[in-house]
């Protein structure tokens, strides 16, 4: 707004030179609106845009009666105080800000419209906290998923949410009635992205425990289909695919996820030093580019491709040279054409990996002769 009155002033004593500069000018700043307006309306147009309510609702619907839910970003928060307190959705539901609730005046405020609930320090208070808070409500306990929990918390990803430790029995198939379909994912800012996100990460969190399970299938493909629609920066959604393929044996299927997935760790890399994003995290990213490499470079292998699985393992180690698995297939890749280099591999595996049982019983028969 103030380069609007800054803009004005430029034009009136600009105008005051002629009739003809001041036609000018208005003509420019006339086409120029007219050009902002044609680039921007069709993104700042919300007619058809539900996001928030959607997700506030299927949120809501996850939580059973009394439960509480605990949310962490903004965008989900804002969302959920928004449908109880507005549209007067799920009263009965308790929802707590995580990055508030170890603030005096946030517990204040909240005894005042929920005096049942016992707050506890769940920003920056540890697993203790967090197993003092679901002792105290024991109604059922939820998170989001952009929600951050302390490692030994224990948690199952029921629908668009965590259940953590022991709540009350979720529904059996809760995707039949959430509202992903309205979700356009042509998203207008990141207000919308980032509850498209909150999809993606329950979507993947259902096909990671189908995995788990055993029985990824058509479901679990499914949504790992629907987790890469609505985030393509997720890595793992491909990577998981790709494991779906390679149990099979579909080599070049697999081949393609877990480049897709690498693809996606070296674009998330390239992010983190544009944003000068902590060396904690970028080596964190690193570290897991390198296993979906090392994926690839299997598939690679089993495709018949020796030279390009040979330089997807060194990439793999490029990004983590502690990562052992890369120099055991290194070893295998070189196994009756250069001994010595088996050797060093293996070698080199055992000592980053003492317990690889593989590594240690081929060295051992290496040694032996």
């Amino acid at each position: 707004l103030a380069l609007l009155f800054w803009a004005a002033s430029g034009l009136f004593y600009f105008g005051k030179r002629s009739r003809l500069s001041l036609t000018l000018a208005l003509l420019t700043a006339l086409s120029a609106a007219c050009w902002a307006f044609y680039l921007n309306f069709p993104r700042a147009e919300r007619r058809e845009l539900f996001a928030a309510g959607d997700y506030a609702a299927d949120a809501l619907r996850s939580v059973p009666p009394g439960g509480v839910l605990v949310g962490k970003k903004d965008v989900q928060v804002f969302s959920l105080w928004y449908e109880q307190t507005v549209e007067k959705r799920r009263p009965d539901v308790s929802v707590v800000a995580q990055g508030l609730s170890a603030s005096a005046w946030y517990r204040n405020t909240k005894r005042l419209y929920s005096p049942g609930l016992t707050l506890f320090n769940l920003h920056s208070g540890g697993e203790s906290e967090w197993t003092a808070f679901s002792a105290a409500n024991p109604g059922g306990f939820y998170s989001t998923m952009d929600a951050e929990l302390p490692r030994g918390v224990p948690w199952r990803p029921v629908g668009l949410l965590n259940e953590l430790y022991s709540g009350s029995a979720a529904p059996a198939k809760p995707w039949a009635y959430y509202a992903m379909g309205r979700l356009n994912t042509d998203y207008r800012d990141f207000f919308d992205k980032d509850l498209g996100t909150s999809y993606a990460q329950a979507l993947l969190a259902r096909a990671v425990a189908l995995n788990s399970a055993g029985a990824l299938g058509v479901e679990g493909l499914e949504a790992l289909r629907r987790t890469r629609m609505f985030d393509a920066d997720i890595p793992d959604a491909p990577l998981y695919e790709g494991f779906y393929y390679s149990a099979r044996g579909d080599w070049p299927t697999a081949q393609a996820r877990f480049r897709e997935s690498a693809d996606v760790y070296e674009r998330l890399l390239l992010l983190s030093e544009k944003y000068y994003s902590l060396p904690s995290l970028k080596q964190g990213l690193a570290a897991a580019s390198a296993y979906a490499w090392l994926n690839y470079g299997v598939a690679l292998e089993k495709s018949g491709d020796s030279d390009g699985a040979e330089k997807a393992y060194a990439f793999a180690l490029g990004r983590n040279p502690d990562l052992a698995d890369a120099h055991y297939n290194m070893a295998i890749l070189y196994w009756n054409r250069d001994w010595p280099r088996v050797r060093r591999e293996l070698e080199e595996t055992v000592r980053l990996n003492p317990s690889h049982a593989q590594a240690a019983h081929f060295l051992k028969q290496m040694q032996g002769k």
